[in-house]
């Protein structure tokens, strides 16, 4: 028999068989022989022939069929192995072309597949190595770049569940390979080289017109991007700058070229999201290409698709980590269809938690940018709705808590939040992670933020003091929910107008009410050593002791001995120096109080701060005149 005889008899047998692998009653007995590792071995008996069609016909039909792939996956584990190793003796087109898409279909069919593929991956030369090869010896090949992309894609958004793969099916190859007895808890090294990366990119190089080849290149660099941060990975960062660099002017270069291919622009948001996070320095870098106004256009494109949504906010909240990028992401436009996205899926939290992400960094830009956000249509309604929807994600109401303290820009956008039920929220927020202290410190901070602004009947309404002194109780132990615990009563006092004329109001008696000053010396005394908790509380004492019945009740509770103590903690803080001092004038004018502050050796404490800070006139005046006040006996 000619080769040309055998060549045609080989063609018609696959023609023949990819007809019974699509027959129901068939297939099943296909696979039950073992055929698909024969096929993948064909690669070595064809030699210089060409590839019948029908041989990628028959492949297409076996892989595709997944109730049979599933049914027969232990006959079928040593064909991945095959298929591999048939790939590391592929020189030709056709052939890599054939194996490229079979690595791909077989990522398709289960996860149990996809073990097996990584399996190979313990050694050089396994499938994601042979598919780098391939795409980099025929990277103009859009069939290679296309499946090799497509599986790459697939095999890194598993690589997460790699420490968990099937260990009976890593036995079962094990036992092929005779290596029976070295199994190992994590079987897999999940990325080891930077050929990955330079593979896809160079696809995406070659391919920039092919919508359908970009769309699973750039799905296969988000997904190499989330996998490659694991520390495990053994990939060099210094490598890897440079690749991820240049990777960042083809995302934004096929954005502006693909405006309405939905694919391109949600995958190549999506690698944005990828590269914007791995480094301030790339991430720096896609902000100055342009990438920002491109990912708003996109959200534009398509409002109502979820997964383009969801990797245009996630792009954009990594670039909203480094300032220089804040100023072009707060454009009128921008903020715009972020809350658009916002409402579109108002009910889906991953959409909620990437969005205030962003909201959150926004309000921490520019007053240009503060004005922009408070001015957007339904952006403030939108935050405290977000937090209705979502009371329970400690990001969302995190973040919520953030922007709503960061945009006190004016009287009037503190009212409109409390109006829109920003009040009720943040209450609601300290009961609903009432253990978790981080979250609280953000809650407490946006009350602080909100009090001064807000009715009493709001604050009455919804026992907003309850809340706060409960959240402090909880927590006596943070340092963090302390300071701002105290700078909630710091902003309760202002709102009262408290002074030395003005000395009590609606919100004084409800702290006196609840034991203020016991509580927030307390704290005070609790966290001596931190800086933060003694500035906020030597400010609110100060505040209190213009209060005659609080003068008492700051004396009473050993209130003198812990201001002097804040002095000889903190001698050099201007801010701790200037309230505990302000608060000795104005306590050493009552007879009973100067024999107490004599008692504690308050004179030596006092002169020792002047001394200390004699180049503050401001703190050196002050401690002149508690010590004339201390000796003054009129």
């Amino acid at each position: 028999m000619t080769q040309k005889d055998y060549d045609s008899v080989f063609g018609g047998i696959c023609t023949l068989l990819a007809s019974l692998a699509v027959c129901e009653e068939a297939s099943p007995a296909l696979h039950s022989l073992g055929i698909l590792k024969e096929i993948f071995a064909v690669s070595a008996n064809i030699g210089n022939s060409p590839i019948p069609p029908s041989l990628g016909l028959l492949t297409r039909n076996m892989l595709k069929n997944k109730v049979a792939m599933a049914k027969f996956f232990p006959i079928h584990m040593e064909a991945v192995s095959v298929l591999v190793t048939e790939m590391t003796r592929m020189t030709r087109k056709e052939l890599l072309e054939w194996a490229a898409e079979s690595l791909y279909l077989l990522s398709c069919v289960s996860k149990p597949y996809i073990d097996a593929i990584l399996l190979t991956e313990r050694e050089p030369g396994g499938a994601l190595d042979q598919t780098a090869r391939a795409m980099m010896l025929f990277s103009d090949s859009d069939r290679i770049v296309k499946h090799g992309s497509a599986f790459m894609a697939n095999v890194y958004a598993n690589v997460q569940h790699s420490a968990d793969v099937d260990m009976k099916v890593a036995a079962a190859l094990m036992l092929m390979n005779g290596n029976a007895g070295k199994i190992h808890s994590k079987p897999i090294v999940s990325i080891r080289t930077v050929n990955e990366a330079r593979a896809i990119l160079q696809g995406i190089r070659l391919h920039p017109k092919s919508s359908d080849v970009l769309a699973h290149a750039f799905l296969a660099m988000r997904n190499f991007l989330c996998v490659s941060t694991d520390s495990t990975s053994g990939i060099s960062e210094t490598e890897m700058q440079s690749v991820f660099i240049s990777a960042v002017d083809s995302a934004v270069q096929a954005l502006i070229a693909h405006p309405s291919s939905l694919a391109v622009l949600e995958n190549a948001c999506g690698a944005l999201w990828g590269l914007s996070s791995r480094s301030p320095e790339i991430c720096f870098a896609v902000g100055r290409a342009g990438a920002i106004v491109c990912i708003y256009d996109a959200m534009d494109e398509f409002p109502y698709e979820q997964e383009l949504q969801e990797n245009a906010l996630g792009a954009l909240a990594s670039l909203c980590s480094i300032a220089e990028n804040i100023e072009e992401a707060g454009l009128d436009d921008g903020v715009a269809s972020i809350v658009h996205c916002l409402e579109t899926f108002s009910e889906e939290e991953t959409i909620a938690e990437k969005g205030m992400s962003v909201l959150s960094a926004l309000s921490s830009g520019s007053h240009d940018v503060k004005v922009v956000l408070v001015q957007q249509d339904n952006s403030l309604s939108r935050i405290v709705e977000i937090m209705y929807q979502h009371p329970s994600s400690a990001r969302i109401v995190m973040d919520a808590c953030s922007t709503i303290s960061n945009l006190k820009i004016d009287p009037l956008v503190s009212q409109n939040i409390a109006s829109q039920g920003g009040i009720d929220r943040l209450a609601n927020a300290t009961r609903e992670h009432s253990s978790n202290p981080i979250v609280l410190e953000n809650v407490l901070s946006a009350i602080a933020a909100l009090v001064t602004a807000v009715d009493n009947e709001i604050l009455q309404g919804n026992d907003i003091t309850f809340c706060v002194f409960q959240t402090r109780r909880l927590h006596i132990e943070d340092p963090g929910v302390q300071a701002e615990f105290l700078s909630v009563i710091k902003s309760f006092l202002k709102k009262d107008g408290i002074d030395a004329t003005t000395r009590t109001g609606f919100n004084m008696e409800e702290l006196k009410r609840r034991d203020v000053c016991r509580l927030v010396l307390e704290s005070i005394q609790y966290h001596i050593g931190h800086l933060q908790v003694q500035q906020f509380g030597m400010n609110v004492i100060w505040w209190l002791a213009n209060d005659e019945e609080c003068q008492k009740n700051i004396v009473r509770y050993d209130g003198i001995s812990i201001v002097l103590n804040a002095l000889m903690a903190h001698t050099t803080d201007f801010q701790v120096q200037k309230c505990a001092l302000g608060t000795i004038c104005i306590l050493a004018r009552e007879l009973e109080h100067k024999l107490i502050i004599a008692e504690y050796d308050g004179v030596e404490t006092i002169v020792g701060t002047i001394w200390i800070n004699m180049n503050s006139p401001e703190i050196v005046s002050m401690g002149c005149t508690a010590l004339a006040n201390v000796a003054f006996n009129g």
